[in-house]
């Protein structure tokens, strides 16, 4: 059963999502696969939650100016193992939801509307696409537990979670219901989009909430949307790890070894 987000001062939307089962008949391992919003301003519990974890690898899935903004404090020994989103000027800036909130405002096209547009084409952006190849070859050769995590921990880090389970063999309904868990961090994250307002001169009175929402929490029409273009052009998830990170049978093999018991 996933479990739901925890807050541990500071350290938000965070879970295992391992601890489930596959459709072959083994399970995904409990412990060694973990998810979280970003890692800025821990204080000492949460410090000592990761420093707990046995992690080899975390991958931050975030922009270099979000990074700037909000730099990742980790517990002694884990600032080398950081896998870091390629630099591409072209998609520099904010998380998706606070991309998303700046689109809808500036266009008046429904926020919803743009998150869905959003989650249709990630699966297949440039960067996106090589930090997938490298994640998953980094996944099949870490000793230790992965940690992933983007600002928010719901849309960059709720599609990598679903893929990564997905090529573990976890049933579909089981990755819906993990990457819904994010709702239960609904009142943390939006302190994420109260503060770009404010930082752009708009008070949250300002805007109608009914704007807010969708891009706050998360829908299963978002992940749906992703997983189905995938299908769509790929004919599986399978087949898209195949022919677009590079995900060979004998990579999956070590994935599974490495994470089914």
């Amino acid at each position: 059963m996933p479990q739901g987000p925890r807050r541990k001062a500071g350290l938000v939307n965070f879970r295992d999502f391992g601890d489930c089962p596959t459709t072959t008949g083994a399970r995904v391992a409990r412990g060694r696969l973990y998810r979280s919003a970003h890692l800025s301003g821990l204080e000492a519990e949460a410090l000592s939650t990761l420093a707990g974890l046995g992690l080899d690898l975390i991958v931050d899935l975030r922009h270099d100016a979000e990074r700037r903004r909000e730099p990742s404090r980790l517990p002694p020994g884990l600032e080398g193992r950081t896998l870091f989103a390629p630099a591409d000027p072209a998609r520099e800036g904010d998380a998706l939801h606070v991309s998303a909130l700046a689109r809808a405002l500036g266009s008046g096209r429904p926020a919803r509307d743009i998150m869905i547009e959003s989650y249709r084409r990630a699966p297949f952006e440039t960067d996106r696409v090589a930090l997938f190849a490298v994640y998953f070859r980094r996944l099949a050769e870490a000793d230790g537990a992965v940690l992933i995590h983007c600002t928010a921990g719901k849309d960059r880090t709720g599609l990598l979670v679903a893929l990564t389970q997905a090529l573990l063999g976890v049933h579909r309904d089981d990755i819906m219901a993990e990457y819904l868990l994010s709702l239960d961090a609904f009142d943390a994250l939006s302190a994420t989009l109260s503060a770009w307002l404010e930082a752009n001169g708009l008070g949250a009175e300002t805007v109608d909430p009914a704007l807010l929402r969708p891009l706050i929490g998360v829908e299963a029409a978002y992940l749906e949307t992703a997983l189905a273009a995938i299908e769509a052009e790929h004919g599986s998830i399978e087949d898209y790890g195949r022919q677009r990170l590079g995900i060979d049978d004998d990579l999956r093999a070590r994935l599974h070894r490495r994470f089914h018991v």
